[in-house]
């Protein structure tokens, strides 16, 4: 069998190799940070559930919050609404080893009053059909704050 000669990559192609590596583990990462804020939201969400923050002396969840884990009522509900709205919108997410992508918690909160809205039985035709492109864009990972901006000057509840 002959030995097949090692082909030299060019300055250029280790670069782009290099880069592309680097893309890969930071998707990686990136989507692990995005999971770890659904486990603390499901851990949140324990908590709450089971009031388990009165085992611990504490008068509600934000108490526990602020006190135990240094975490702003602000924060705490957002993980905590997240959570919520995932579990029961997008089960999917919560699954080990998922495919879907899964977007970051800010815009997890977008697509949730996005999501809201639509919910609403008076909606003129153009602003659901606006708010459905969003909703589709923000599931796929390419809504863009500027988007949504434009739209909320438009539709004030957004």
């Amino acid at each position: 069998m002959a030995k097949r000669k090692a082909r030299q990559l060019s300055a250029k192609q280790k670069i782009v190799r290099e880069a592309l590596q680097i893309t890969w583990v930071l998707m990686g990462q990136l989507k692990s940070e995005r999971m770890q804020h659904l486990r603390i939201g499901g851990m949140l969400a324990e908590m709450r559930d089971r009031n388990l923050y009165k085992e611990l002396h504490h008068a509600d969840m934000g108490d526990y919050g602020e006190k135990r884990l240094k975490l702003g009522r602000t924060c705490l509900y957002q993980y905590l609404n997240v959570y919520d709205w995932v579990k029961t919108s997008h089960p999917g997410w919560l699954k080990k080893g998922t495919k879907s992508f899964i977007p970051d918690i800010s815009d997890m909160t977008d697509l949730m009053r996005i999501e809201e809205e639509l919910k609403r039985k008076n909606l003129k035709a153009e602003d659901r059909k606006q708010l459905e492109s969003l909703l589709k864009k923000g599931l796929n990972g390419e809504l863009r704050q500027s988007q949504l901006k434009e739209l909320r000057k438009k539709i004030k509840r957004v």
